[in-house]
Order: structure tokens, then C-alpha cells, then sequence
């Protein structure tokens, strides 16, 4: 959202009930974390697998998106200013709001901050939700958003990489401690490296081509393969362990702990999402059953496993990412 963003920067001039608010001496830019939309849209449903973490804040307020499909932008840019609008509540000199009238714009503005996402849901609450990875109450000096310049004349955002008076967090990491928490979490590190979305959508995606491979569905060089049964795999927590070892080496090729097998996909642009890269790869794994004529008996010889390796290994074996 880029209204919140914006507001955030403008933390250094909003004029507050008396006066301006106090200049922040390095305001940090919030990154949107996907981790944290989804524990934020399973709140916004009352999903019961999904709480506020600890130490996190969220703030919500009723969003009408009307009867049809209208603009969320034009819905959701009055409430994210209202809130922000809370700043001209009360004396701000120094940068401690006051919990009961400022609760909102004190989320917004928190300097900590680093990541946070908003959801909204039409059919399950009516709300906008926007959950960030901290609070003011959690600060060092409780409701004290930031530190501030001193002397208050202190040039506005002198930090390296500076942009529209937001100092950079990076390299920011996404959000490992999120509901619901992965099945295969021991501590707030899980031992596969992955958050619980990642895994369902990994198992979700192998389970929709394998379902393909079962139906008769499944294209091949000649149109499609014969089906098969008994296709559906699960999301094994051991294996994970063992991948999650493989992707911290970083070396290419992998190879496979013994009496496994091992499918891997590189990618090169940063900007992708995780979620993104992990549905490239199972997509780009399964699409090889194109490449060959799969035939009345399926082995794992010949073009199979010259020409769709990983094919074999997605509908073969138990899937991990």
C-alpha cells in the first residue's frame, strides 16, 4: 500500500495538535511480508489456527467494498488516512503517542517496524486488517515510536540509500514466526526453512498434477498419459530437514541423500517472492511430461529419464521444497 508507506515518510512534517511532530532521526521503510498477509487474512476470518504473534500489533476498521466489484484502493485509502490522521490528537514534540487516542496512527508510525500487510475480506468480516511484525508498547521506552534528531534541526534522513525520506531495511527476511505455524516447526525456526503457507501450497500444487496423472489428464508428447492411482503424496517433514541442508550449500547440482531423490530449479532474479520461485519450479518440474510419450508402461527409463526427470520424481516420490 503505498498510502501507508507515504505516511510513514511523512512522519518528519505531519503537524500534530500543537505544533509538528518531532523529526525522526532515521525513519526505516516498512516491507510488505506475505508471511504476515496470511496470518492477517486467517485473523480477518477468524481462522482458528491463526493468532496475533507475539509482539506483533494489528489495528482493523469496518471497509464497505458495496455490491459489486469496486476499487479496494478507493475503499481502503480513507481508513489508512484516518488513522494517520490520529497524529493531530494530541502534543507530539516528543515522539510518545497516547495509547487510547493514538493506538492507530502509533502502529502506522512505529520506527521498529519493518514489516506488516493488510488484508480485507468481504465475505468474512467486512474488515481491513493491517498486522506489523511490531508495537509501540513493546518499544524500549513504551509508546515511544522512534528516536528522535536531536538537535531537532538534524538534516531529515541521513542514512546511506535514503529514498523519499526512508532510510532502507535491508536485507529485510520474512517473517518465520506467523500462524499457523508450519508443521514441521520444533522453535520459531522450522526445521525446513519454509512457513506453513509454503508448504501447503507445495503440497497442493504436486497433489493438483499428480490428481492430473490419475484422471487421465496429464499431457504428454502425444496427448495425454494413461491414469494411474494411488497418486497423492504428503508433506514430509524428515525430507524437508534433509532439503533444507541441500539449499543451504548452494551448490548445483545437488545431490540426494541415500534412498532419495532430488529435483532443483535455480533462479536468478531477486525480486521474486519465495511463494513465486517455489511455484515456478514445481510448474516447470511437472510440464516435462510434455517432452516425452509417457506410453502404456511408465518406467523411469529412457526419455523419462533423459527428457522429464523431475516429472517422474514429482508423481514418484514424496514432494519437499
Amino acid at each position: 500500500m503505498l498510502i501507508h508507506s507515504a505516511a510513514v515518510g511523512a512522519v518528519l512534517i505531519y503537524p500534530a495538535a500543537v505544533g509538528a511532530v518531532r523529526i525522526c532521526s532515521a525513519a526505516v521503510g516498512a516491507y510488505w511480508d506475505c508471511n504476515i498477509e496470511y496470518n492477517a487474512y486467517l485473523l480477518n476470518c477468524g481462522d482458528p489456527s491463526a493468532k496475533v504473534p507475539t509482539d506483533y500489533g494489528d489495528i482493523s476498521a469496518s471497509i464497505n467494498l458495496g455490491g459489486k466489484c469496486e476499487d479496494p484502493y478507493d475503499q481502503t485509502l480513507p481508513i489508512l488516512q484516518n488513522w494517520w490522521n490520529q497524529v493531530k490528537l494530541e502534543e507530539l514534540s516528543t515522539p510518545d503517542i497516547n495509547p487510547a487516542t493514538q493506538n492507530n496512527f502509533g502502529m502506522m508510525a512505529n520506527g521498529p517496524t519493518t514489516g506488516f500487510a493488510c488484508t480485507y475480506n468481504k465475505k468474512c468480516s467486512g474488515k481491513l486488517l493491517c498486522l506489523y511484525n511490531t508495537q509501540p508498547s513493546k518499544n524500549q521506552n513504551a509508546n515511544e515510536l522512534y528516536t528522535a534528531a536531536n538537535p531537532p534541526n538534524t538534516p531529515i534522513c541521513a542514512c546511506p540509500g535514503c529514498t523519499s525520506y526512508l532510510c532502507p531495511s535491508s536485507p529485510y527476511e520474512p517473517s518465520k514466526i506467523t500462524y499457523p505455524q508450519t508443521s514441521c516447526a520444533t522453535k520459531d525456526d522450522p526445521e525446513d526453512g519454509i512457513t506453513s503457507f509454503m508448504q501447503t501450497m507445495a503440497q497442493d500444487m504436486v497433489n493438483y498434477y499428480r490428481r492430473l496423472v490419475g484422471s487421465g489428464w496429464a499431457p504428454d508428447r502425444s496427448g495425454y498419459a494413461l491414469p494411474a492411482k494411488k497418486m497423492t503424496a504428503k508433506y514430509d517433514c524428515t525430507i524437508g530437514d534433509l532439503t533444507k541442508d541441500l539449499a543451504d550449500a548452494c551448490t548445483a547440482p545437488n545431490t540426494a541423500s541415500p534412498g532419495y531423490s532430488v529435483s532443483y530449479y535455480e533462479e536468478r532474479d531477486l525480486t521474486k517472492t519465495p511463494m513465486e520461485v517455489l511455484s515456478t519450479a514445481i510448474k516447470k518440474w511437472a510440464e516435462q511430461s510434455k517432452l516425452v510419450d509417457l506410453g502404456e508402461t511408465v518406467t523411469f527409463s529412457g526419455d523419462v529419464e533423459a527428457k522429464a526427470p523431475d516429472f517422474a520424481k514429482v508423481r514418484c516420490f514424496c514432494c519437499n521444497a
